[in-house]
């Protein structure tokens, strides 16, 4: 998937933006690596439309079922992309019409994952 969501971008692999593939809390409860299912979810955004501000719980909800990332999804992965997408939205600097192409502060993305892990 992740090389199909690339392909249909037209990005190259390699420059993939930096906020897809972080470590967040809960990511490990997926039999995959960080950046092969928050591709999926940006792309499912995207193609719902949303920007990263609109998106909410439902859509963390309602991805895992779309994309069948989890044969079932549980409130551990459901908050798995809720942390996620609640990072992105706290290091938002501005958003595009392309959802991946959102600018983010990764100055405070840092701090916000080195404060969390680092709180456990």
């Amino acid at each position: 998937m992740f090389l199909q969501i690339c392909y249909r971008w037209r990005m190259h692999p390699k420059k993939v933006p930096f906020f897809i593939g972080i470590p967040t809390k809960l990511a490990v409860i997926f039999p995959t690596h960080a950046v092969e299912w928050q591709i999926q979810f940006i792309d499912y955004l995207h193609q719902l439309g949303l920007s990263i501000p609109q998106a909410d719980y439902q859509h963390c909800e309602t991805f895992l079922l779309d994309r069948n990332i989890s044969s079932q999804p549980s409130a551990e992965h459901i908050k798995a992309v809720e942390n996620y997408l609640n990072t992105l939205q706290r290091c938002l600097i501005s958003t595009e019409d392309a959802i991946y192409n959102s600018k983010m502060n990764y100055y405070l993305m840092k701090q916000l994952l080195y404060s969390e892990f680092l709180a456990n």
